[in-house]
């Protein structure tokens, strides 16, 4: 990757305060915005897709691959799972002092997300060598994309208190659980597929 989206990503990982007030400067509309979102689903489906054939059955079942299996319903519970992240980064962070604006909540999830489908593409390639390396990759860029997280809501809002920037996420984890398990019940309940019990 080349040009201003490649300084961009170097920006970003290098510095993630700065990469995050660099995309938050972008002026596009919010209707191609919500476009980029749903194009960055599909495009994750489709990872986790060649990912899931890559993995043993065995590995899948341990990791809970098999949600992969239904590419429709895995799409709409990213999606909303997402969408669900912007709703929460913004208005908890208002909530708690925060001066953010919707649309730089979207960008944000948007770019993290992203750079997440980059990393998951690195993964499909040295997973198609090595899994274990793979995963180990995964889980680590999944720790730092939390590392991320922060400082994207910390230059949304205008936050400089880490500890502020704690709750906002706690909270946000917590809502999206929330919002997420009833997302998957009403899917479910369209799908006509049986609830597990307990």
């Amino acid at each position: 990757m080349n040009g201003y989206w490649g300084q961009l990503l170097k920006l970003t990982l290098s510095d993630p305060r700065e990469g995050a007030r660099a995309v938050a400067q972008i002026d596009v509309s919010r209707e191609v915005l919500w476009a980029a979102l749903t194009v960055i689903v599909a495009l994750s489906v489709i990872g986790a897709r060649i990912m899931s054939f890559l993995t043993p059955a065995p590995q899948q079942a341990a990791l809970g691959m098999e949600f992969v299996s239904s590419p429709i319903m895995f799409a709409l519970v990213m999606w909303g799972l997402l969408v669900l992240t912007v709703f929460c980064m913004h208005y908890i962070g208002r909530a708690v002092g925060g001066q953010g604006r919707f649309d730089t909540s979207l960008k944000l999830v948007i770019w993290l997300q992203t750079i997440l489908l980059l990393a998951q593409a690195v993964q499909i390639v040295i997973g198609a060598v090595s899994l274990m390396v793979a995963g180990l990759l995964g889980l680590g860029f999944s720790l730092y994309s939390i590392w991320l997280f922060v400082n994207f809501v910390a230059v949304a809002h205008g936050f400089e208190n880490r500890g502020t920037v704690l709750m906002g996420i706690v909270l946000s984890v917590l809502g999206v659980v929330f919002g997420l398990s009833l997302l998957i019940a009403l899917i479910a309940v369209l799908f006509g597929m049986e609830m597990p019990n307990g």
